[in-house]
């Protein structure tokens, strides 16, 4: 079953709306509150489509554009495929509901709050598989994931990486060198690259 959804703002992670099945609002959102923290300081940096294991449960989210990050958090057992179609149907209801420009110049948390009421609406709908009747294509979802698979991420991806800085120390001759030269250091940063991804 589908337990909760999420929409951010990708650029700053600006958390617009969620919703959550009534049976698992309060277990879902303390359990998964870290994760949920990390994703939206790191999102920008993911890529489109990832999911990630939380033991009993998968996050899943999809990217659009850079510009708006919709999660699930969904049960192990629910099949990727809905999960992915969750999404979309999610991402195509906002997007036919806010512009670009509008999202732009929001400034607080859940200014989209009024929107929880469709995603729980789906969220009831694609917990009855068996009656579920998708506005989109399962199988072009399915053609979908096996050309471009979903990045699994761990937590470990989403944790900030530490900057380290090398000084490097190189002698050169004192018969050819100025004194200056005689001793330079050298300043870097490595970065480490994020990982592919998934669920909320």
């Amino acid at each position: 079953m589908i337990h909760s959804a999420i929409i951010l703002r990708t650029g700053d992670g600006l958390t617009l709306t969620s919703s959550a099945d009534e049976r698992n609002q309060d277990t879902i959102q303390e359990g998964h509150k870290k994760y949920l923290k990390l994703l939206a300081k790191n999102v920008k940096k993911l890529d489109n489509k990832c999911f990630i294991n939380l033991g009993p449960s998968n996050l899943y989210f999809i990217k659009n554009l850079d510009i708006m990050t919709y999660i699930a958090i969904v049960d192990v057992r629910y099949p990727t495929t809905l999960s992915i179609c969750f999404l979309k149907e999610i991402q195509n209801e906002f997007s036919g509901k806010y512009d670009a420009r509008d999202i732009a110049n929001m400034r607080r948390p859940y200014s989209c709050i009024e929107f929880n009421e469709d995603i729980l609406k789906m969220i009831k709908r694609y917990n009855r598989p068996q009656s579920l009747t998708t506005r989109i294509d399962l199988q072009e979802i399915n053609k979908e994931l096996q050309g471009d698979p979903l990045k699994q991420l761990t937590l470990y991806d989403l944790e900030p990486k530490p900057v380290i800085h090398h000084t490097n120390h190189r002698k050169t001759s004192s018969s050819h060198a100025k004194p200056s030269d005689n001793l330079f250091a050298v300043g870097g940063n490595l970065k480490t690259g994020v990982g592919a991804l998934s669920r909320l």
